[in-house]
This record gives C-alpha cells, structure tokens and sequence, in this order.
C-alpha cells in the first residue's frame, strides 16, 4: 500500500498481473513422435516459455476423452486421455512449472460431459437408474413424446433435446448432441463435480478456467424461452435463434453458484488460486458473477474486447463502461478488487492506436508517438498511463516532486532545435546526465542503451523524437530519485 492508498502493483493477487499463454496439448509439442502433441513435449518447452516471460500456463483439456470435441467432451475427469500421457506426466508438468515460478491454471469443464463418460451411460440405461438424474432428462411433447419437451435452442442453434430411444426421453444438451448436460440440481451430481475441482487443486494447480459457466444452471419450470427477433447471438447478449435464452443461460442460480464455488476454491489458499469463468452477456449480467461483494468468480472473460477497434479511445470507452457500471457497486472490503477489468485489459489501453497515440493522450496531449511506445513498455503498468498522463508524472506534479525547469512536456507539433534541446535541460545539466547519475534506479523501467542512441542521434541530427526519449527517461528518473528520497513508493 502506498501513502496515498493506493495497492501497489506487487501487492496485487498474483492472477491480477500475470501474463498467460494458453497451451492446446494437441497440436503443441510432440515428445513420443507420434503426431499428437503431449504433456512431455511441454515440460520440453518450458525453459522456452518461461525465457518468453510467460508466468502462467493455461492448458487446455486433456483428461480422458473420445475427443468428438477436441477434448472438450470428457470421459474422466480425474485421468489422463493416453495420447497425452500419464496422470505422472501431468503431475510431473505441474511441478516443473512450479519449479519456474510460473502458474498453470487448468480448462474445466464444469456444465457437461461426453455421452460416454461412465455417469451417462449409466444415466441412459433406464429411468430408474441411480445416475438418471445426474443429466436433465425430460418428457417429450406431442403423442409419444415425439417432439422436445419445449423449445430451448442450443447455444449453436436448433433444439438442445436429443431423443433417446432405448428409454423414450429427451435429454439436454447446451452445447453439441454428444455432451449431455450435468443437472447441479442434483446435491449428488453438485457434490461430484465439486470434488473434481478439489482434486485438481490438491494437485496443485494454480486455477480453473471455467468453460461455458453461464450454462450451469437452467430453469427448473422448463417454460418456453421467449421469442424474439434476435438471430445472432453476440458477447454482450447471448440469446439469438430468434428466442431470449432467459432460461438456458445466465440463471439467477448460476451466480449463487459462482459464489458457492469461489468458497470452496477459497478454501485452497497456500498458495492463493483463482477461477475465471467464460460467460455472455451485458455488463451488469458480468459483474453480477463476480459477487455482489467480490465473493464470486475472481475474474470473467471480457469477449467483448475481441470485437473492439483496435484504437485508443475504443479501448477507454471499453473501459469506462465497464468501471462506470462495475465499481460504484464495490463493497468497502472490496475497494481495490478489479473483478472485471485484468491487468492485461488494462495493459491494452496504454498501447499504441492505428494513429501512433498511446491510450488518453490525444487529444489533450498529443505527443507520445508509436516508436516512443514501444521504447517505454519496460516501464510497468503501475508507472505508465492513467487518465492522460503518466501516473508517474501525475503523482509527481500533485507532490511538487518534478523540477520547474523539466516541466515542459513534448508536443508533436513543435519541432524547432531550440525546443528540443529545451526538453533535455534540467537547470544547468542535461536530463541524459540525471538519467546516468540515477541509472540504478531508473534502469529497472527503461532501456539504457536506447536512451544513449537517442541521445547520440539528437546531438547529430536533432531529431524531436530523440529527444523525447531522453526526456521520458529523464523525467522517470527525476521523479523516482525524489520518491526515494521522500520514501515515496513508485
């Protein structure tokens, strides 16, 4: 915590500033030379991965499986599928991701499973088989149950019913005919899927992303799905086929279950783990699995993001709606919580436009260019953007940490030499001298031997944009050798 109150970044959960690279076991790395990939081709990999700066390894499924669905569709939860490898395959691969001081966090899928998963089987045998209602198996409508008990659309379109003869129901399905759905309202169903999840954390895993969660739960009247002109579902509203998903999709018992969830994943806390679950829907649907007190999912994905233009002001908005509708409901416990917004969303809205503008600078300031991001993404988020200037600079300028002679800041638009050379002053010394005088400070945050080509270039071209790298470094070594000396957190 900083004097201000703010949290500061390595003070943060672990999932909050993480960077994640998500592993498909398939088509990864081939140890045995078989063609498939498997789990000893990505221990293989790893020193690789972890050179890369990847710090946690999200991996798809890879328990047992017919693979109709790439995996997807399980058999056992608790087994390896064998063109992976062994259940000591993956528990060595977990332990050597640890041994990198790196996370892995598993693909769970939590809603269905295959239609030869032992559960099922036993499940379709009869109607008074004791697994029978571990699925959701329903009377038909019409003479002789020919038609589906109402008129619920899968997620991919058409009826989510399948017919089984041998015992003359329907059973559901959300997703694809071969992935019967689970009923939570079943304890004894509940129960059995929540020990997967404490299996897998026993084991070690760091957390569980959670496959089409917003699917949990489906309402227990079985009504009709209201129709609607909607065809196409989308990320921020997930009814489409021309009906409202009201009761197949986003249950008012799926968010208690995301609650019931998070205590018992809570409970596995040496070290501290997380879930974040895939789920569809506007954003007061979102915030709504996150907990009324931050006591749900620790995260959710923001799919909406993949169809936002890849420009600045595309992304604040992205962000604005989500802080604007999402943390006036903050509970005082949860005052820092970031439910909705990563550190990697957050991350994208100090990068570069089409334009060559970093996030919040144009059009009040507008004089970061694209070459001058790239140069300052060593500098952590912590220290980068917010609300149009560098959080650095700003917390500086409130404190009176920054010299008058430096507070001059680059404009684009203005590029005579006696400007630039203006922008490396501070006083009667030049800002690359406080930069070397400070270097084991400031060295941590930014490249010093870009900052020495810079300044060698401007001395022989004058070039603004040099100029302007050594003012960034300049300036970040100011402030930082200020707030040292003031005791200052950065």
């Amino acid at each position: 915590m900083t004097d201000s109150g703010e949290t500061r970044h390595d003070e943060l959960p672990w999932w909050k500033r993480t960077t994640v690279y998500q592993i498909y076991p398939r088509s990864f790395s081939d140890l045995s030379g078989d063609g498939i990939g498997d789990l000893p081709g990505i221990i293989a990999r790893l020193d690789y991965l972890h050179w890369l700066g990847v710090e946690t390894i999200w991996l798809s499924p890879f328990f047992d499986s017919p693979q109709a669905d790439f995996g997807y569709d399980i058999t056992n939860h608790f087994e390896v599928s064998p063109e992976y490898g062994s259940l000591g395959d993956c528990r060595r691969l977990i332990d050597e991701i640890h041994a990198r001081d790196m996370k892995v966090v598993l693909d769970m899928v939590l809603n269905h499973t295959s239609d030869q998963h032992p559960w099922f089987r036993e499940s379709r045998r009869s109607r008074d088989n004791p697994y029978r209602d571990f699925y959701i198996w329903r009377d038909g409508r019409k003479p002789n149950g020919a038609a589906p008990p109402n008129n619920w659309s899968s997620m991919l379109g058409g009826s989510g019913w399948q017919y089984d003869a041998q015992t003359g129901q329907w059973y559901w399905a959300s997703f694809l005919p071969f992935q019967p759905d689970l009923n939570y309202r079943n304890p004894k169903a509940k129960h059995a899927m929540l020990d997967v999840v404490r299996h897998w954390l026993r084991e070690g895993v760091d957390g569980l992303r959670l496959d089409i969660f917003n699917a949990i739960y489906k309402d227990a009247s079985f009504a009709d799905n209201p129709r609607s002109l909607r065809a196409i579902p989308t990320e921020d509203n997930p009814g489409g086929f021309f009906q409202r998903a009201v009761h197949t999709q986003n249950h008012p018992d799926t968010f208690d279950f995301a609650r019931e969830l998070r205590a018992v994943v809570d409970k596995f806390n040496n070290p501290p783990r997380f879930v974040v679950g895939e789920v569809f829907g506007s954003t007061d649907v979102l915030r709504k699995y996150c907990g009324p007190s931050a006591d749900g999912l620790n995260l959710v994905f923001l799919f909406k993001s993949l169809r936002t233009a890849f420009r600045a002001h595309s992304f604040r908005q992205l962000v604005e709606e989500f802080e604007s509708r999402c943390l006036p409901q903050r509970s005082a416990a949860a005052e820092h919580e970031e439910d909705l917004l990563s550190p990697a969303l957050a991350h994208c809205c100090e990068m570069f436009d089409g334009a060559g503008t970093l996030h919040g600078i144009e059009p009040r300031h507008p004089f970061l260019d694209r070459e001058l991001a790239e140069f300052c993404l060593a500098v952590p988020p912590e220290l980068k953007l917010r609300d149009g200037y560098p959080r650095w600079l700003q917390r500086a300028a409130m404190r009176g940490l920054l010299p008058e002679e430096v507070r001059l800041r680059p404009n684009k638009n203005r590029t005579s030499p006696g400007y630039a050379r203006r922008l490396l002053r501070c006083g009667n010394r030049g800002l690359f001298d406080v930069v070397m005088e400070h270097r084991d400070l400031v060295g941590e945050y930014v490249d010093l031997d870009r900052v020495r080509a810079a300044r060698e270039r401007f001395a022989a071209q004058g070039e603004l944009a040099d100029a302007k790298r050594v003012w960034y470094a300049g300036q970040l070594a100011l402030w930082l050798a200020r707030a040292a000396s003031e005791g200052v957190h950065a």
